[in-house]
């Protein structure tokens, strides 16, 4: 593994703070998984940045579950729109005049999280005792990473989320607005909806405390049958009927179906 790369491992919170659980010597099949998996996270950013399909069809084909240079070359084949379609501010505008569908490539269900991310902490914060760090930001994360990464590989994303009156919301809106990001799917509620994550960055380990105003949208599936995109994302694992709905839909429209087991629900 290369000395900036994150890895997430299991952790006991209690009055002390969080500590870590030690790994030990990781075993030699399961050490060359990780790196494989860096190096597809590694190749899709590059591919993010530079707007490069060659560069994506490297990530998809170093992936573990792909392994395949027909596999990601047809999966990039019927997703990346031909060169000068990526989709701007207003582009769905003549889908709305017409009643028609927007036509979407993904189409992304997960909610929105604001990240608030403290770093140069000395240590783990002890019951009754105060640190501090030498970073703060304040940034747009979950289902908004998804939509805008994709949308930088020049693909058309439809993101189906839920909004509230709330600071965090808006925050994340904001963002939404500057990148461009189709809002077509948004809902946007007059209550607060509040997804939040702290991150605490210690040297060489990271801890994160979370908070979720639950909220129950519309069911997916009657979205990817009313659009039909060539792909569906979950962004995390999640079961249950509706979920199963979900992944009959996909097949009913001949989608993609990827599920991103990030975070359980």
């Amino acid at each position: 593994m290369r000395p900036a790369d994150v890895v997430e491992v299991s952790c006991v919170v209690d009055q002390a703070g969080v500590k870590p659980l030690p790994i030990g010597v990781v075993p030699e099949h399961q050490e060359l998984l990780m790196r494989a998996v860096k190096q597809y996270e590694r190749l899709t950013v590059e591919a993010i940045l530079n707007r490069s399909r060659d560069t994506a069809v490297l990530a998809l084909m170093s992936h573990p579950l792909v392994l395949s240079y027909s596999r990601a070359t047809t999966w990039s084949t019927n997703t990346w729109p031909p060169t000068g379609t990526i989709r701007g501010p207003g582009s769905n505008v003549a889908a709305r005049k017409t009643g028609l569908p927007t036509p979407y490539d993904i189409l992304i269900e997960g909610g929105y999280f604001c990240d608030l991310i403290f770093t140069g902490l000395p240590g783990y914060a002890k019951f009754r005792e105060r640190i501090y760090g030498t970073g703060f930001e304040i940034m747009a994360g979950a289902g908004f990473y998804y939509a805008l990464a994709l949308k930088r590989l020049g693909l058309r994303v439809g993101w189906s989320c839920d909004f509230g009156s709330d600071v965090f919301s808006r925050f994340v809106l904001d963002a939404v607005r500057r990148e461009e990001i189709d809002d077509s799917l948004f809902r946007i509620h007059n209550f607060p909806i509040r997804c939040l994550t702290v991150s605490l960055s210690f040297p060489g380990e990271r801890a994160f405390v979370s908070y979720v105003d639950e909220v129950a949208g519309p069911p997916l599936a009657a979205l990817v049958r009313q659009y039909r995109p060539r792909c569906v994302l979950l962004g995390g694992l999640q079961t249950g009927p509706a979920h199963l709905d979900l992944v009959i839909a996909a097949h009913d429209v001949g989608a993609l179906f990827i599920w991103i087991a990030n975070r359980t629900r």
